[in-house]
């Protein structure tokens, strides 16, 4: 029943509907697959006959409690901000589009144009097709006062969104 559970749950999060874009793996979809791994060390004979005192069962309690409150402890710089947020999605997810824009115009936000235009860039890479990107750059162009450069950002920007820009869009 265990192998099952984690099979069951785990083939929607590795299952590409693209094969042409790199895989995003969610890893908030392995909590309901982890499950079945904790059924399956259960159903072992050999954990099912254990018998605890209270004394040992409150020490492994509080030990993992412990574990997993430092595991959280650590992990939480990663929610201090939006820009910290990003930086870890970006960091940890290198082949997400999303984080890699979302960190660009942050950067952009803060006017810290390298990093900006970095992050546009690595973007752009993941998934060239994407208006918002070559206007994001154009605008990081546009602020550096690189306006050639500006210019072809915005120009592959309405190429990409024809109807973009035209009565208030």
């Amino acid at each position: 029943f265990g192998l099952a559970w984690f099979v069951l749950f785990l083939i929607p999060t590795l299952i590409n509907p693209n094969p042409a874009l790199p895989s995003h793996f969610m890893e908030d979809r392995l909590y309901a697959a982890f499950a079945g791994i904790v059924i399956m060390f259960m159903e072992i004979g050999a954990v099912r006959n254990m018998r605890f005192g209270p004394d040992t069962a409150f020490a492994l309690s509080a030990l993992l409690i412990l574990v997993f409150s430092f595991r959280t402890f650590q992990y939480s710089g990663a929610y201090e901000d939006r820009k910290a947020f990003w930086e870890n999605a970006a960091r940890t997810s290198p082949h997400s589009y999303v984080a890699h824009y979302n960190l660009g115009t942050i950067y952009l936000d803060e006017r810290q144009l390298n990093p900006a235009e970095a992050e546009f860039v690595d973007a752009v890479m993941l998934e060239p097709d994407k208006a918002l990107t070559y206007n994001a750059l154009g605008l990081v162009f546009r602020q550096e006062r690189s306006f050639g450069r500006a210019e072809r950002a915005f120009k592959k920007a309405s190429a990409l969104s024809p109807g973009s820009g035209k009565n208030g869009d």
